[in-house]
């Protein structure tokens, strides 16, 4: 069994998109779409054994304890550090596998493969590629992944009440 076998899998509803893009950039499995029905929620928290993340005590109380999480905080870089410390994921954080649109996993690409979707600068200066296996999206390092990876360094440190992420990704 790998380590992400043991990691709880979520399901957030439709409030928490950007909680759901922050849970997938750091490795988390999170299930999110604008548009499921409270009941189709439940029915995937018990089914699949996903923890269902709400900020709707009504959908809180409609599904087992054990797999509801309810969300106090409004913003989502508060969201996501009240979700880490309840479930004490912040030592299990294994970024950058999941699609951050689909929730997919991402698998290493050649270059030579993708070269016919990448812009003429991406090309040039860059040489490590990873892919969607549902979507097809295509990741790369990036300014945006410096970004996500300074995040990532600020949410490992200690932080307290007055500290703000670095700069949003």
């Amino acid at each position: 069994m790998n380590s992400a076998d043991s990691l709880p899998r979520f399901i957030l509803d439709v409030h928490l998109g950007k909680l759901a893009r922050l849970l997938r950039m750091l490795g988390f499995d999170a299930l999110y779409r604008n548009d499921y029905k409270d009941s189709e929620m439940v029915y995937l928290a018990m089914h699949q054994r996903r923890i269902l993340v709400t900020r709707d005590r009504e959908l809180c109380q409609k599904t087992p304890k054990h797999l509801a999480c309810f969300i106090s905080a409004a913003e989502p870089y508060r969201q996501l550090e009240e979700l880490l410390n309840n479930y004490n994921l912040l030592n299990r954080i294994h970024p950058f596998h999941r699609c951050l649109i689909c929730n997919a996993v991402l698998q290493p690409v050649e270059k030579q493969a993708i070269l016919h979707r990448l812009e003429p600068k991406t090309k040039r200066y860059y040489q490590e590629f990873y892919q969607c296996t549902h979507c097809g999206k295509i990741y790369w390092k990036g300014s945006h992944y410096e970004r996500m990876k300074a995040f990532i360094d600020w949410l490992r440190q200690g932080r307290d009440e007055q500290s703000h992420p670095p700069e949003k990704n």
